[in-house]
């Protein structure tokens, strides 16, 4: 009793400490003299008054996000865009980022954005989704937006980032995806897009939290996006698609332009479900078995030829290289098995999933 007491002692005394410092560590993440900073950053840039709306470590991605080693990272909002959280975070204190602008125009760039792709694609209205919590800190990490930014320098500055597009129409995928980014260039329209096929409208639980590759996998069919992951305008987007499908590795180097050998059935199978791809795939194997003669599965088991009598004849020693055997073509019904005798047509067994 003595022991269990004094080990409680030590570990008070341990722990204390510990909590004091941590409680008394005003300069600490999140601290209040860090989010008053923040706060008076946003201030005095947009010329708006900002209250704090929470913690914003919950959409940490452990690269800009999420790490306590920064100064801040906090959601605010204000009256100029209501209903709108602001993520502004700072590494040191001396530079903030803040997704602002991006906020602001946010309902504005979504529109166009649908517009154009409900002009391309038919069946239900597509659903278009931006700003998603995954990609939130793309489009704050390597750029600053001036607080004078306008729409169409937001357009063009690259801090969309990552589109989803999900459609139910599966006719003509990729040029339609090709219409889409063309007329997103034409327009201005800085992006990433990607377009995600299903076979019905499932995919209207498409949200921020909630991405379209969350919907069930049976219902897709087929995504089309930009090889690269950059941005349309980009100096380093390659004018290449990245086409991906089920139950088949990604095909990349998708010219913007049909190549002259191009036909409606190039792309095909990476727009199938995966129900057809089982299918066929059952399909396949049950016509192999129907169609495959004796004589070539019995090739497999080392029978690959008859002598002039018909009967099969093993060529088994052959077929390994073994020049050990001072015979090498037995009929099969004379071979030696022991107390087992071969029957006039030999049994014949398949492998693997056959």
């Amino acid at each position: 009793m003595k022991k269990k007491h004094g080990l409680m002692i030590v570990l008070g005394a341990l722990i204390l400490p510990a909590l004091l410092c941590s409680c008394g560590n005003r300069d600490g993440y999140n601290s209040k003299k860090h989010v008053e900073a923040a706060i008076k950053h946003m201030d005095e840039k947009y010329g708006a008054k900002f209250t704090l709306s929470g913690d914003n470590t919950q959409l940490g991605s452990g690269n800009v996000f999420g790490r306590h080693s920064e100064y801040v990272n906090i959601l605010v909002s204000c009256d100029e865009i209501p209903g709108k959280d602001i993520v502004v975070f700072s590494n040191d204190g001396e530079k903030f980022f803040d997704d602002y602008i991006c906020m602001k125009f946010e309902d504005q760039v979504h529109q166009d954005i649908l517009d154009i792709a409900e002009d391309i694609y038919f069946g239900d209205e597509p659903v278009v989704m931006i700003f998603s919590d995954n990609s939130r800190n793309t489009r704050m990490s390597d750029r600053e937006l001036a607080a004078d930014t306008t729409y169409e320098e937001f357009l063009r500055s690259g801090a969309i980032g990552w589109v989803e597009i999900c459609v139910d129409d599966r006719s003509d995928q990729v040029n339609k995806f090709r219409t889409l980014a063309k007329t997103m260039i034409e327009k201005g329209i800085n992006c990433e897009p990607t377009v995600y096929h299903f076979v019905d409208n499932s995919y209207t639980a498409v949200n921020k939290r909630n991405p379209a590759q969350s919907i069930d996998f049976r219902k897709g069919c087929g995504q089309i996006r930009l090889d690269g992951f950059v941005p349309l305008l980009d100096e380093e987007f390659n004018g290449k698609l990245m086409i991906s499908g089920d139950m088949i590795d990604s095909v990349h180097d998708v010219p913007m332009e049909p190549a002259p050998d191009e036909t409606a059935d190039t792309y095909a199978a990476y727009f199938k479900t995966r129900d057809q791809n089982e299918s066929e795939a059952s399909e396949s194997r049950r016509a192999f078995l129907e169609d495959t003669s004796l004589e070539s599965v019995a090739e497999w088991h080392g029978f690959n030829n008859y002598d002039d009598n018909g009967s099969l004849i093993d060529s088994s020693a052959d077929s390994y290289g073994d020049d050990s055997h001072e015979e090498t073509h037995k009929p099969v019904d004379s071979i030696d098995m022991g107390d087992i005798s071969m029957p006039d047509v030999p049994k014949i067994t398949t492998f693997g999933d056959f």
